[in-house]
């Protein structure tokens, strides 16, 4: 079964960010240190510690495909990360899978934008910001999966049904009171929830320093 990741970034301190650093390559360091807010400079430095625990989980490095969709070195292996709203997301599976993290949108723009001729008749022009987002999710990651994002066909997709997904794929979703999250997935998936401390445990059992 797809396993999901479900890592709470909020609360970090700038003493738990440097020891984050520490545990991620040059390159990623140099990255999440570029962006100007801490909370992107937190968001950017767990992603890419989520790409070191790929690397052990799976025994194999992580490259970017031509199609941008991060890919194991062996082809055996697949995962996919997200972020948003202070929270990062890393889903492992066997089988291709894609993944989307969403903070809870509540721009009444965003709907008009992404949505269907058949969502728009089924949900009307006004729907909760929570079943926006989850329509959200639900493109995102079936997108992810095949090797895109949401803009190119994000408005094609009734995302109230599974009929454009591959044979044997479906949903898995959740939420909680900041995102909402789904996965698009062969086999289900189960979602583990995991704070900071818990995910640099995985990378690097001996590493205390990030602890307060």
């Amino acid at each position: 079964m797809t396993e999901c990741l479900l890592i709470d970034c909020r609360g970090c301190t700038p003493e738990q960010y440097q020891g984050i650093l520490s545990l991620i390559p040059q390159e990623r360091r140099e990255l999440a240190e570029s962006y100007r807010h801490f909370s992107d400079k937190v968001m950017s430095a767990v992603s890419g510690l989520c790409q070191e625990l790929v690397k052990l989980r799976c025994g194999c490095e992580v490259y970017i495909d031509g199609d941008r969709k991060p890919q194991c070195s062996d082809g055996k292996h697949h995962f996919n990360i997200s972020h948003s709203g202070l929270f990062v997301g890393v889903a492992f599976s066997d089988y291709p899978v894609g993944f989307d993290v969403q903070e809870t949108i509540t721009e009444p723009t965003v709907f008009p934008a992404i949505c269907s001729p058949e969502e728009h008749l089924q949900l009307g022009c006004d729907p909760s910001p929570e079943t926006v987002t989850m329509i959200w999710c639900r493109k995102e990651s079936y997108l992810k999966l095949i090797g895109t994002g949401i803009r190119p066909g994000g408005k094609t997709l009734n995302a109230l049904g599974t009929d454009f997904l591959p044979k044997d794929y479906g949903f898995t979703e959740g939420s909680n009171d900041v995102v909402s999250y789904c996965t698009c997935s062969s086999d289900g998936c189960r979602f583990l929830n995991l704070g900071l401390e818990e995910l640099c445990d995985l990378v690097d059992p001996r590493f205390t320093p990030y602890r307060r």
